[in-house]
């Protein structure tokens, strides 16, 4: 089962940087978890055109990537700049 997280950003939350807080989000979880476990376990893809962020997540290194990066996010843009949608897939 597959994890995703799509975040669609607002006024103010440019793609730029939304992406550089996800940079440092990976570098958090990898001291955390491993380069290994989040190479293994996470993707995640910056949609310029919709401004939105997608991480997909089959481990508990990548639930904490979005957890971070959801973070950095309220911290940098403020809690309304931006929305988090959370779904499940099948597969791997």
């Amino acid at each position: 089962m597959k994890d995703i997280y799509i975040f669609r950003f607002g006024k103010g939350a440019t793609p730029e940087y939304a992406e550089a807080q996800m940079i440092l989000a990976v570098v958090a979880v990898e001291c955390m978890f491993g380069k290994a476990a989040v190479r293994i376990g996470v993707r995640y893809a910056l949609n310029r055109d919709k401004n939105a962020m997608v991480i997909e997540s089959t481990n508990e290194a990548g639930e904490a990537l979005a957890r971070v990066f959801t973070g950095f996010l309220i911290r940098v843009f403020g809690e309304t700049a931006f929305k988090v949608e959370h779904t499940k897939a099948g597969g791997k």
